[in-house]
């Protein structure tokens, strides 16, 4: 019998299948393409609808916002009357407010209902990277862990990255993540970069000239990542994150799996990443399974 619900924001990109098959409950993001009408991701827009708008309106900027503390609440008392916990994974607190509105939330439960037992973590990380740490978690729970054990993995994951790429600079620079002059050099001389994402931070990873070149740099730094430190990929699960372009995608899997005797996950990146990255980000993350965390 289920003791314990988890939750995530929006940002872990889990498409609807995988929610259901693994009973995790969603709080979305927002999104707003002029500053005063916004959509709920996945209710009022889809993913795929979102891509669309920015490669028909390329001029076009999008916004996001992390749900609200009401709508936080809303979700966390609809389990807690069940008499059930509540573990909530968020996005990096580097990234977003999202996990300091879901404390807020959470603060206001257990004033309304003294027994009511809600982990909120941030865990680090976002987009597809978030999305295999809570699939872990969701694991973890069908394995028949406690609420405890649970929360200590996500909270103590070790080893994850993701490395990816975009082909366009210029929502990067929108954002503030890099500089004007960059993104002209970028754009001339077809230089794509290469971005670590790694204790919740960004980090560059390097440049590549094309987008071919960029991906097999994140194949390669893959490899010294593990073979730096010893670990075996028998140990890790992998996806790959897509922005509108599958096929690049399910070529960039088939690749890396060649590569590394590994077998990969696909899972599209979703609006509240996609923001800052525009409509062509791919990359490859991984996490280690909650089962060798400790070894």
């Amino acid at each position: 019998m289920k003791t314990f619900q988890i939750i995530s924001d929006g940002s872990c990109d889990l498409n609807s299948t995988l929610l259901k098959e693994n009973d995790i409950d969603i709080v979305p993001f927002t999104v707003s393409f002029d500053k005063e009408h916004s959509l709920k991701e996945n209710v009022d827009i889809s993913t795929n609808d979102f891509y669309k708008k920015l490669i028909d309106n390329p001029d076009v900027f999008p916004y996001s916002a992390c749900p609200s503390i009401k709508e936080y609440y809303d979700v966390f008392v609809k389990y807690i009357k069940q008499g059930l916990s509540v573990i909530c994974i968020c996005i990096t607190q580097k990234f977003s407010a999202s996990y300091s509105v879901a404390l807020m939330a959470r603060q206001q439960i257990v004033e309304d209902f003294k027994d009511a037992k809600i982990d909120v973590i941030d865990c680090r990380c976002n987009t597809v990277l978030q999305g295999l740490i809570v699939l872990e978690a969701a694991r973890m729970q069908k394995a028949g862990k406690s609420f405890e054990e649970v929360s200590l993995m996500v909270n103590n994951t070790t080893g994850s990255r993701i490395y990816f790429t975009v082909s366009n600079l210029k929502y990067l620079e929108h954002g503030g993540r890099i500089g004007k002059l960059t993104a002209v050099v970028g754009k001339l001389f077809q230089i794509n970069p290469i971005i670590v994402l790694k204790h919740g931070e960004i980090f560059s990873g390097g440049i590549a000239i094309k987008r071919k070149r960029a991906l097999s740099s994140i194949i390669k730094k893959t490899k010294e990542y593990f073979n730096k430190n010893k670990f075996k990929y028998d140990d890790f699960r992998f996806v790959i994150g897509y922005g509108y372009d599958k096929d690049e995608a399910l070529n960039f899997k088939s690749e890396v799996e060649k590569e590394l005797g590994i077998n990969c996950e696909l899972s599209q990146i979703g609006i509240t990443i996609a923001v800052h990255t525009g409509p062509e980000p791919i990359g490859l993350a991984f996490v280690r399974k909650f089962d060798h965390q400790q070894q």
